[in-house]
């Protein structure tokens, strides 16, 4: 299978090269977000809840809150750099 230039994507979609780099941009970053939001709802449950009960106590809540809040803004910091080196 040959792999096709942004170019020739382009011409045979009638959009233009800078369009479609932002079209694909925006769907890894869509991409990522999902993995992100998978990986921190399981590692934060894991490591927060020790067991499973019918409510979940408020110092488990402060923990998932703080793991999710760490996980997000390392999550902004990597998208951002990775959608800033496939600008250069």
């Amino acid at each position: 299978v040959r792999s096709k230039t942004l170019n020739t994507m382009a011409d045979e979609q009638k959009v233009d090269p800078n369009q479609l780099l932002q079209m694909m941009q925006l769907q890894v970053a869509s991409q990522i977000g999902e993995m992100l939001q998978k990986r921190i709802t399981e590692r934060c449950f894991s490591t927060c809840l020790q067991k499973m009960h019918s409510s979940i106590k408020s110092s488990e809540q402060k923990c998932i809150q703080r793991c999710t809040e760490r996980w997000w803004e390392a999550s902004q910091i990597i998208q951002t750099t990775l959608l800033g080196k496939a600008d250069e």
